[in-house]
């Protein structure tokens, strides 16, 4: 994202600029809902797993991102921290 912004002002015409916003912005998104959602959509293995079927992969209906944003924020990584750092 640092480089992204260091990038932006050499865009000279607002057309790009504004792409590449949209695009940094979504990418950012993406990555938010991996560290705070992750694996709460349990999209790899369920219904059945990914790697015995996987043309789940082409799924457009049914795709790891909007099952992990479905799942809701998962709170188990950051209780065992939680824990370790208090003494628990």
């Amino acid at each position: 994202m640092i480089l992204v912004a260091a990038g932006l002002p050499a865009l000279s015409g607002g057309a790009w600029r504004r792409a590449v916003t949209v695009v940094a912005v979504y990418g950012l998104l993406i990555q938010a809902i991996g560290v705070y959602c992750y694996p709460e959509g349990r999209w790899d293995r369920l219904p059945v797993s990914v790697d015995r079927h996987p043309e789940r992969l082409w799924d457009w209906w049914d795709n790891p991102i909007a099952r992990t944003v479905r799942g809701g924020a998962a709170r188990e990584p950051y209780e065992v921290v939680e824990a370790a750092v208090g003494g628990g």
